[in-house]
């Protein structure tokens, strides 16, 4: 795991790039030090390690008071929000109701549900960028949060055993040799209950748009993440691994980076900018080395939709529902305090949007033969 000073150079790459100078950022810098457990001091000395690094040479430090205090431009669109959370709870458990236990049971997690038998495993693809498979220990920890939405709730125990995790999410340039081996999954030709309409949008053909290599693939259904992930030798990761990934050995926070929603450190939604996707790595990683977890876009796990129980779950398996599956983490088009580690969507399982991606995951002994 990277040190409190490694983690806080990343924050500070973040806040260098994108510090308006206003007395809220540097309000907001000052009080993340001592959850980094870190003093002024020690911060202003990274500081200058981080400017080098970055060919910065900027006069004057972030950590200076600015001479006038100034707001920033808070937009609050919440008027119809406490009106709606009570229709929007009973409509929830209505759903949750309809699904019934039996589409809850665990099940094997390459998911013959998801049409495999089309899929022809890969060869070895070395040269392949963002392949990186990161291997995180597991442990326990407090799933979900007492703060989020009803179906963020409980707060319950979960032990997990070690397991692998992309350290990227899945690009373009990945994406098109996955269908250059399985013309099956080549736009327009899945059917329609594996895919909906917007499926590869941007693509002619197996070719997706000029430039778009390193881009973090998108309008990509769960079927076919699924299909991705089988034809790597991988899986998609269940909500347990991805929400203790995200959180980074962070205990507590809401955020892969502490307390706060703050805007620069992922590629979240901000207010009077051009919104869009990056490049994956762009941003800054989070404890464990993961890159975009919490922005970019949102990536699909392979867990089906379910409430949570307030139970302990030791080494959950992966839990089915066909009719819905969760999207987890904040994208470009997502509001900073939607980027929280426990906020969860659910979308039927053929659902393609332009701020939808995934990354892969494994077992621990299948990691350790995985790309690196």
């Amino acid at each position: 795991m990277l040190s409190n000073e490694e983690v806080y150079k990343n924050v500070l790459k973040g806040y260098l790039k994108n510090y308006s100078g206003s007395y809220e950022d540097w309000q907001a810098l000052i009080l993340e030090l001592p959850h980094y457990g870190l003093t002024e001091e020690v911060a202003r000395r990274l500081e200058v390690d981080v400017k080098k690094s970055l060919g910065i040479s900027l006069s004057g430090s972030l950590f200076d008071k600015p001479e006038v205090e100034t707001s920033r431009e808070k937009i609050a669109k919440r008027s119809l929000f406490f009106s709606l959370t009570f229709c929007f709870l009973l409509a929830m458990l209505w759903i949750y109701q309809e699904l019934g236990q039996k589409e809850a049971e665990a099940i094997s997690p390459m998911l013959p549900e998801a049409s495999l038998k089309n899929i022809k495993k890969r060869g070895k693809k070395d040269f392949l960028p963002y392949e990186k498979m990161l291997e995180i220990q597991g442990g326990s920890f407090r799933m979900g949060s007492d703060r989020g939405e009803f179906d963020e709730k409980p707060v319950h125990n979960v032990l997990l055993p070690p397991f692998g995790i992309g350290r990227y999410e899945v690009t373009y340039l990945q994406f098109q040799e996955f269908i250059k081996d399985n013309p099956y999954w080549e736009k327009g030709t899945p059917a329609m209950n594996l895919v909906d309409s917007d499926y590869l949008q941007d693509w002619e053909g197996i070719n997706f748009p000029k430039g778009k290599e390193r881009y973090p693939v998108v309008f990509v259904s769960w079927y076919a993440a699924s299909a991705y992930a089988y034809w790597a030798g991988m899986r998609l990761p269940t909500e347990a691994e991805w929400e203790y990934a995200a959180r980074g050995g962070m205990k507590g926070m809401p955020f892969p980076w502490g307390p706060n929603p703050i805007t620069w450190i992922s590629n979240l939604k901000k207010q009077g900018a051009n919104n869009m996707p990056q490049t994956v790595g762009n941003y800054s990683m989070n404890g464990f080395g993961i890159f975009d977890i919490a922005g970019n876009v949102r990536e699909w796990t392979a867990d089906g939709y379910a409430l949570y129980s307030p139970a302990e779950q030791n080494s959950p398996r992966m839990i089915t529902n066909k009719r819905y599956k969760v999207i987890r983490g904040g994208s470009w088009k997502t509001p900073a305090t939607n980027s929280r580690v426990s906020k969860r969507w659910r979308r039927r399982p053929n659902f393609c949007g332009p701020d939808v991606g995934f990354r892969w995951a494994a077992d621990f002994n299948v990691s350790a033969s995985s790309p690196s």
